[in-house]
């Protein structure tokens, strides 16, 4: 399997376990699109607590610039943004 898809999965998995460890959110299957915002699954509480759990997760630094809409609605993003700063 290709190291980037591998990579991908894993943060992928780590997302979803986070999410679904810390957030209530019923029988919504957490896809790569599922709008996180706008379903509320992800709020202002709950998104700086994804975001220190990825740093110290995968021992990086999302800076405050990055920490807007487009980089959390969905899990998809969140993978992209994640492997953005992984690099």
């Amino acid at each position: 399997m290709e190291q980037s898809l591998v990579e991908t999965e894993s943060i992928k998995n780590k997302v979803v376990e986070f999410i679904t460890s810390t957030k209530d959110i019923g029988n919504i299957k957490l896809d790569d699109d599922v709008p996180l915002l706008k379903l509320n699954i992800l709020d202002s509480i709950s998104l700086f607590e994804l975001i220190a759990y990825l740093q110290e997760e995968f021992g990086m630094l999302i800076p405050m610039t990055s920490v807007k809409p487009e980089n959390f609605h969905s899990i998809s993003a969140i993978c992209h943004m994640v492997k953005k700063y992984l690099k």
